[in-house]
């Protein structure tokens, strides 16, 4: 087996809040200042810590049972099948995990229903 040997120096093209720029970092040094400013990984926003009022993703297409396609082609500004009334997503700071707000979803489904009620009773 042959080892790759690893520089001691590693370019790093990245930035960290302030303008303040990693390259020629040491490579543990870089790595922990980056690991500081990047939101952690999508399992660390339990659903025991998040209010009973939010919701996650997996859990609005189950209720509304539809794909992730087609959630995004509604949320979607451009698309053909774009939804201005779907509630819009909500983040944490620090994270890019989306989050509805479970009293706008219902609003909305009950909204949607008795539209279609309407129209169809009328």
């Amino acid at each position: 087996m042959t080892q790759i040997p690893v520089p001691n120096k590693v370019r790093v093209k990245a930035t960290i809040p302030g303008g303040k720029a990693l390259a020629d970092a040491a490579p543990a040094q870089s790595c922990a200042q980056l690991r500081a400013f990047t939101p952690g990984p999508l399992a660390a926003v339990s659903n025991d810590i998040l209010p009973a009022s939010l919701i996650r993703k997996n859990e609005l297409l189950d209720k509304l049972k539809i794909s992730k396609s087609t959630l995004h082609a509604k949320l979607d500004v451009r698309s053909r099948y774009h939804d201005p009334s779907i509630p819009r997503p909500r983040y944490l700071e620090r994270s890019r995990i989306p989050l509805w707000s479970e009293q706008e979803v219902n609003a909305w489904l009950t909204k949607l229903f008795d539209d279609e009620n309407g129209a169809t009773e009328a």
